[in-house]
């Protein structure tokens, strides 16, 4: 049963260290529109290739929906995404600070405000069938269940998946799922392999 009033748990063998949560002012983020277009610039996250990346205008900055492999889900802001170190630091909605958390222990981490995903201006000529780079995806985490639907972009690194899942009614979030959290994926083709067939 997930806990949203708990705070991520140390894995076996050491504690994870409290960092103090940066000013608020030292955030970006002084246009509410385009706030969480810098904090995915800021965290390192990569950007869906071919497309310029905004807040949905209008909709509430939610911060981040953290799922753990043990079940719990928490509510709160990652004050550092260190993807090289495959680590996090995450500060849950009722907490004063952050801690560390692994990769190891994520299921998966979500932007809970809605992105707006626009081709760039450069690809304004091409004539693409359906819609920019959409295509179905399936991952099945460890312990059987899945993830799954269509994704305006996926972007794949060694340490995980970035996806741009697409939600009933056209919006998008932006979703992290580890590779250790992962058994199985399958991912529709990419719209360079769609470019390069109508070469």
């Amino acid at each position: 049963m997930a806990h949203a009033v708990q705070s991520p748990s140390a894995p076996q063998g050491h504690r994870p260290h409290a960092v103090a949560a940066p000013p608020a002012d030292s955030l970006p983020g002084r246009f509410e529109r385009a706030r969480h277009r810098v904090e995915l610039d800021r965290l390192g996250w990569p950007l869906a290739e071919h497309f310029d990346v905004s807040a949905e205008s209008g909709a509430p900055s939610n911060g981040f929906l953290l799922e753990l492999m043990d079940g719990r889900s928490i509510v709160g802001e990652v004050e550092r995404f260190l993807l090289a170190e495959t680590v996090l630091e995450f500060r849950a909605d009722y907490a004063a600070t952050s801690h560390v958390v692994p990769f190891s222990e994520i299921k998966s981490l979500r932007l809970r405000q809605p992105l707006v995903l626009k081709p760039h201006k450069s690809l304004a000529g091409l004539k693409l069938e359906g819609a920019l780079g959409d295509r179905d995806f399936l991952v099945t985490f460890v312990g059987g269940t899945t993830l799954g639907g269509r994704a305006r972009a996926v972007m794949e690194d060694r340490h995980g998946l970035f996806i741009y899942h697409l939600y009933d009614g056209g919006k998008v979030f932006a979703v992290f799922v580890p590779r250790s959290a992962v058994t199985a994926e399958r991912i529709g083709a990419r719209l360079g392999q769609v470019l390069v067939a109508k070469e």
